[in-house]
C-alpha cells in the first residue's frame, strides 16, 4: 500500500535515508552505474550500504537501474530493529506503470514483485517478525529490466507507521480542490468541475483528448486532462467537439505526473458545456452565442511535412545555431545549447533532445507576436518559460516581441507544424475614418464578449466592420 506517514509514538527510533548527491554514494547516469557490487557509507546516516547496478543520479535521487543491470539493487543492515520500511519515489518520468521490485530479508523474499508505480509517493512494507531484528540484511532489487526505478529516500522504523490516506472527494470539486487533493498525496477517483484553458490535442485517430481545466481562465494554476473521452466514455470524432472556454465536468484518477497534477488516461466527460458569450466567465452570460471575430491578414503557417522553407531536405544535414526560416514576415530562428540540434525528417522539422534545442518567434516589421500554436508528433513536448507553470506547451497566448520555446522531451521528436499570429494594428484609433462612429466591442481571446476590457490584456476588437487585435493600455 501507499500512504502518507502518519503518527509514531515518541519513543521510536525512526531514520530517514534521503538519497542526494554529496553523501558517499557512487554518483553518475544510468550509463555509469556500478556493475560489480560496491560498498558506501553514507556519511548523513552512518549506514553502509551495497549497490550493484545502482548510484545516486546527478539529479539528486536513487537510480536502481534495472534496465542497464538484470537484478539492480541496494542492500544495507541495521543496528536497531526494524519493523516497517519506507519507499519514497520521485516525481521521474521512470516511474511509471511498469515498475515493481523484490523485497529481501537475509536472502529471504518478504515481498515479491512489488508496485512501486506511483510518483512522488510513499510505500509502506511491513516487516515479518522474524526478520525485524537488528542486524538483518534488507534488500531492494530490480524487478524490471526494461525500466529504471527511482526513489527519493527509505525510511526505517522499529515500531508501525499508523497510514493517513487521504478520504476519497465527495460529490463534485473544484479544479483548486482537486490540486490540494493531489499535494496531499491522494490518488484516486475524483469528479472535477472546470472551465477548458487549453487544449493541447483532440485526436480523432485515438478517440481521445488532452486539455488542461481551472476554475477561472485567469487563475495560474490548472489541472491537466490527459487522453480523456467524451460523453460517457464515447471516443472523440472530430476536434470541434471541445473548445476553450468550455465548461466540463469530468470524472476520473487524479494523480501526478513529474509536477503536473492531472487526470490520469481513460477519464471521461459526464457534461460539457460550449463557451457561451457575456460575462468574464465563458457560459455566465445570459447575451446570445458570440462567434468570434478574426483578425485579417495577422496569421503565418509553417508546415513542415509540406515545406522546408530553405532548410536541407535530405534527412542527414542538421541545422547550425542561429539558422533562421522565414514564412511571410514571420522570423523562426532555431538554436540549441550545441549546433546540430533540428534537421527536417521525414515527419517534419525533428528536435534532437541531447543539445537542448529551442526555438524563437518574431515578427520582421516589429509587430507583437500574440499567439504561437504547434502540432507535434506524440511524444514532442516544449515549453515557454514563466507560461502556466506546464512542460508541456502547444499554444502560447499572450503579446510579446519574441516567444521562445524549448523542447523539454528526453527523445527525438518532430514538429509537423507551428502557427504564428501576430497583432498588425497599434490601437483601436487606427480602425479607419468609415468605423468611427460604430460602437466598439471587445472579446477575450477565446471569442467571448467583455463588458469591462482591463488594462493590461491583449484582446480581439470589431467596430463597425473592422477587426484587429489590441492590447488595452
Amino acid at each position: 500500500m501507499f500512504c502518507a506517514f502518519g503518527i509514531m509514538s515518541a519513543g521510536a527510533t525512526t531514520v530517514t535515508q534521503e538519497f542526494k548527491t554529496g553523501l558517499g554514494f557512487p554518483e553518475g547516469t544510468t550509463a555509469t552505474v556500478p556493475t560489480e557490487a560496491t560498498t558506501a557509507k553514507a556519511s548523513d546516516t552512518g549506514i553502509e550500504y551495497t549497490l550493484l547496478g545502482t548510484n545516486v543520479n546527478t539529479g539528486g535521487y536513487l537510480m536502481i537501474s534495472g534496465k542497464t543491470v538484470a537484478g539492480a539493487y541496494i542492500s544495507w543492515s541495521l543496528d536497531f530493529d526494524c519493523v516497517q520500511l519506507a519507499l519514497t519515489t520521485t516525481s521521474g518520468g521512470s516511474t511509471n506503470a511498469n515498475n515493481t521490485v523484490n523485497i529481501y530479508a537475509n536472502d529471504n523474499v518478504i515481498v515479491s514483485n512489488f508496485a512501486v508505480n506511483t510518483q512522488s509517493q510513499t510505500y509502506i512494507v511491513d516487516i515479518p517478525a522474524e526478520y525485524q531484528k537488528a542486524g538483518t540484511v534488507y534488500k531492494v532489487e530490480s524487478n524490471t529490466t526494461g525500466y529504471n526505478t527511482q526513489f527519493s529516500s527509505f525510511t526505517y522504523s522499529d515500531e508501525k507507521i499508523e497510514a493517513e490516506e487521504p478520504d476519497a472527494p465527495e460529490g463534485t470539486i473544484t479544479v483548486a480542490e482537486a490540486l490540494v487533493y493531489i499535494e496531499n498525496g491522494y490518488r484516486g477517483e475524483a469528479t472535477v468541475k472546470g472551465i477548458i484553458s487549453q487544449i493541447d490535442e483532440i485526436s480523432t485517430q485515438y478517440g481521445n483528448a488532452t486539455y488542461v481545466i481551472k476554475d477561472a481562465l485567469t487563475d495560474e494554476n490548472g489541472l491537466k486532462v490527459y487522453r480523456g473521452f467524451y460523453l460517457n466514455g464515447e471516443k472523440f470524432t472530430a476536434e470541434d467537439q471541445l473548445a476553450v472556454g468550455g465548461i466540463v465536468t469530468v470524472e476520473g484518477k487524479l494523480t501526478l505526473y513529474g509536477s503536473t497534477p492531472e487526470f490520469d488516461s481513460g477519464n471521461t466527460i459526464l457534461s460539457y458545456e460550449a463557451p457561451q458569450g457575456g460575462g468574464d466567465q465563458p457560459g455566465t452570460g445570459d447575451d446570445d452565442p458570440v462567434t468570434p471575430p478574426t483578425p485579417e491578414g495577422n496569421q503565418v503557417t509553417f508546415d513542415f511535412t509540406k515545406d522546408a522553407y530553405g532548410l536541407p531536405n535530405d534527412n542527414d544535414t542538421y541545422t547550425t545555431n542561429g539558422t533562421v526560416i522565414k514564412s511571410g514576415s514571420v522570423n523562426i530562428e532555431l538554436n540549441g545549447e550545441e549546433d546540430d540540434a533540428w534537421r527536417m525528417w521525414t515527419d517534419g522539422l525533428r528536435a534532437y533532445n541531447k543539445k537542448f534545442p529551442y526555438f524563437t518567434v518574431t515578427e520582421a516589421n516589429g509587430y507583437k507576436v500574440t499567439e504561437v500554436s504547434l502540432t507535434v508528433v506524440s511524444g514532442a513536448t516544449f515549453m515557454v518559460e514563466g507560461y502556466e507553470n506546464d512542460a508541456n506547451i502547444t499554444t502560447w497566448v499572450g503579446s510579446a516581441e519574441s516567444v521562445t520555446f524549448t523542447y523539454t522531451a528526453t527523445s527525438n521528436k518532430a514538429v509537423k507544424t507551428i502557427t504564428v499570429k501576430y497583432d498588425d494594428t497599434t490601437a483601436v484609433d487606427t480602425l479607419g475614418n468609415e468605423n468611427v462612429n460604430a460602437p466598439v466591442e471587445y472579446f477575450n481571446l477565446q471569442g467571448v464578449r467583455v463588458a469591462n476590457p482591463e488594462a493590461g490584456n491583449l484582446y480581439i476588437v470589431r467596430q463597425g466592420n473592422k477587426v484587429s487585435k489590441t492590447l488595452v493600455r
